[in-house]
């Protein structure tokens, strides 16, 4: 490694060969090999060093990687994505492979389809810089938008259902990074409600992006003004971590609440713990905790997702109101969401949650969105 490493080839694949000849299962050896003619250009050379690996072991993720260099610095487009579709079974939400995958489309003029995965990597790093270059460079306005309708209803044991529809307009921009506009409409109690949201994700620099929030209703069955803030930071190892707040501002009571998170990839699966601490201005301070673990399947678009916690979560839902913050007790929520073309994009998902004692009983939740890009 060292020898190949430091620009002395050819002594690297004298050792090589010598260990190869002596021990021919040693795959590391004869990836080196292999990777040595690739740097040189000497890409079918590489290739009887590294396929041999492969044909005896189809998911050796040295083999696979090399492959996709092979084929990417050697124009072989078509290869390459077969060989980053196989790295993708072990790691769907691999930035590195999504990214070159784009550029294996981009190299074969489908566009449209690039223009799909990097959306999917701006989906998981709103900051990554060379997705947006590549994006930007595609001179293209569609693939940008997405457009969402979608139902939330709550059913308890000791009282009426509580129903929540919205629209969703997303857009990502150079300006602000993603940007998306959101109208809820409400039916609880009897009584009907709408409020107005928008959201951002602007980007400070690779790595970092904020979240922004704010929103309006004249209707007491939200909020009537909603912030939010919080600023994410990429780690190495495939950690991110966030701190920030929410402000609730009911008519009877107003809501601070501060909250953060650690979040982390791994392989097929994602995983991320959220605290929330909330302080309100008529007392009653309170904590909640929830951790989500997701699993891909076929792609970041394709997953299973499983939230648990405890307590209020000013995120969930903007449906409660001021003096009914501290009442939410244990809850589970499973979402499935996967395409179904490639401009449209379906999610539903089951809930149960605990109250307190004599607060309308336990609740089941139901949920579906559907979302089509453009």
């Amino acid at each position: 490694n060292d020898l190949a490493f430091n620009e002395k080839t050819e002594e690297a694949r004298v050792i090589c060969n010598q260990i190869l000849v002596s021990y021919p299962e040693y795959h590391d050896a004869a990836i080196l090999m292999g990777r040595t003619y690739a740097w040189e250009s000497r890409f079918d050379e590489a290739r009887k060093y590294i396929l041999p690996v492969l044909d005896q072991d189809p998911m050796h993720k040295e083999a696979i990687y090399a492959m996709i260099d092979v084929s990417m610095w050697s124009g072989s487009f078509e290869e390459a994505i077969k060989y980053i579709d196989l790295a993708l079974l072990q790691t769907p939400a691999s930035v590195p492979l999504l990214i070159r995958k784009a550029q294996a489309l981009i190299g074969l003029g489908k566009e449209d389809q690039a223009a799909l995965i990097l959306n999917q990597v701006l989906d998981i790093d709103p900051s990554n810089k060379e997705a947006i270059e590549l994006l930007n460079s595609l001179n293209i306005n569609k693939l940008k938008n997405r457009l969402t309708l979608g139902y939330h209803g709550d059913y308890f044991e000791d009282g009426s259902p509580w129903h929540l529809g919205y629209l969703e307009y997303a857009r990502r921009t150079k300006a602000v990074g993603t940007l998306i506009g959101r109208v809820n409409y409400a039916r609880k109690f009897d009584r009907d409600g709408v409020q107005f949201e928008v959201d951002a994700y602007p980007i400070i620099t690779s790595g970092t992006y904020l979240y922004l929030n704010a929103g309006y209703s004249p209707d007491d069955l939200f909020p009537t003004t909603r912030f939010g803030f919080e600023v994410f930071q990429s780690l190495p190892l495939s950690f991110e971590v966030s701190a920030g707040f929410r402000m609730l501002n009911y008519v009877h009571n107003d809501l601070m609440v501060l909250t953060g998170s650690v979040s982390k990839y791994y392989k097929k699966y994602y995983f991320s713990f959220r605290p929330y601490f909330t302080f309100a201005s008529t007392g009653g301070d309170s904590q909640a905790y929830y951790l989500t673990a997701r699993r891909y399947f076929t792609s970041t678009d394709h997953h299973l997702t499983l939230i648990i916690g405890t307590g209020f979560s000013a995120d969930d839902g903007p449906l409660m109101q001021g003096d009914r913050y501290n009442i939410e007790r244990n809850k589970a929520m499973l979402y499935y969401q996967q395409k179904l073309s490639p401009r449209f994009l379906i999610r539903a998902g089951m809930g149960y949650q605990q109250y307190s004692d004599g607060i309308w009983g336990d609740k089941v939740s139901a949920e579906i969105a559907i979302s089509y890009l453009f």
